[in-house]
């Protein structure tokens, strides 16, 4: 719900007689961007005791408006009109003279669908008050709420916003004005849905394909053991090919399953090839673990919104200096030798 009372324009200041205002004449604009997400037809629009009658109208940001039907604006002085336009919804008042102009006006309509809501502070003073059943609220604009209280179900938020604080005047003539420049309100943001799981994933890919082939590298090195190239392409091909089992099981049973479906898959297949050249259980054992190490690691970074910057630069470091303690005593250049 919204409500407005309105004071008496200063006609004088804006060199108009006042025989010239021409009071029945009046009418109620409400710009919305998107009139597709008015729920409930018609809106309901009170002024004092009245009940008022509304319309669906467009360009109402740069043309004069009379109910029922649009007047082309003033042209500027090169013969151009008004470039900005907005849809909305229009009202008359239905005032027969100055006394009603000070009687309040309430506006109640129900918005959906939309994926973020703004507000112009267009009153003297503007105050708004959103609250809503969202964990994850954006505010944005040039305005930050005033106060605000975020739980893990819903939130609260409320502006007071001045009309100093903003780039346009009170009151003006024709319809030169451009309402523009002061915009707040709020997205509603969704912090990791499937799709953008699925591109953080893909993000991590080189990187779990490095950690893979590094520690391919150091059982190679510590262990002794001869492991050929094509073996390496065929286990860099299975990390591949997870990607796109990923994201076609996303696509069917949701991205949380099918992120353990192909990572046990995909884990459980070079375990198996790993037995061929890892002779020693044991070895083929602590492969899969770093394994399935990763593939946790990654899920819990992809799960976080707020820290999965600090969860992942913690993770990274302790696997470097896991990687930097196992390496410690390997002679790389052992098998050189000396010319002289």
């Amino acid at each position: 719900m919204m409500k407005a009372s309105f004071s008496k324009p200063d006609f004088k200041r804006l060199e108009i007689a006042e025989n010239m205002i021409l009071w029945p004449e009046a009418h109620l604009i409400i710009a919305i961007s998107d009139l597709r997400g008015i729920s409930k037809n018609p809106p309901v629009i009170k002024s004092g005791n009245q009940s008022l009658t509304s319309e669906p109208a467009q360009n109402i940001g740069v043309s004069t408006h009379k109910f029922g039907r649009q007047v082309q604006p003033q042209a500027y002085d090169d013969g151009s009109y008004p470039a900005k336009s907005a849809t909305g919804i229009v009202a008359p008042l239905n005032w027969s003279g100055e006394a009603d102009f000070t009687a309040l006006t309430e506006i109640n309509f129900n918005l959906k669908g939309s994926s973020q809501l703004n507000f112009v502070p267009s009153g003297k003073t503007t105050s708004v008050k959103l609250s809503g059943p969202w964990p994850d609220p954006s505010f944005d604009g040039e305005f930050l709420p005033a106060t605000r209280e975020v739980s893990e179900k819903d939130f609260t938020a409320t502006w007071n916003i001045l009309h100093f604080n903003r780039p346009f005047a009170q009151q003006w003539k024709d319809s030169h004005q451009e309402l523009v420049g002061s915009e707040f309100g709020l997205k509603l943001l969704i912090p990791v849905d499937q799709y953008q799981k699925s591109i953080r994933t893909a993000k991590y890919g080189i990187l779990i394909i490095m950690l893979t082939f590094v520690a391919l590298f150091l059982v190679e090195i510590t262990q002794k053991i001869r492991i050929h190239p094509f073996q390496y392409i065929l286990i860099g091909a299975a990390l591949i090919i997870y990607y796109t089992l990923l994201l076609s099981f996303s696509e069917q049973v949701g991205y949380n399953v099918a992120y353990w479906i192909s990572s046990i898959a995909t884990v459980a297949l070079i375990a198996a090839y790993s037995t061929s050249f890892l002779r020693d259980r044991r070895f083929s054992l602590m492969f899969t673990t770093l394994l399935v190490i990763f593939y946790s690691f990654i899920f819990i970074i992809i799960l976080q919104q707020d820290f999965s910057l600090l969860i992942g630069s913690i993770g990274l470091f302790l696997i470097v200096a896991t990687l930097m303690y196992f390496s410690r005593k390997v002679d790389w250049y052992k098998d050189s030798h000396t010319v002289e």
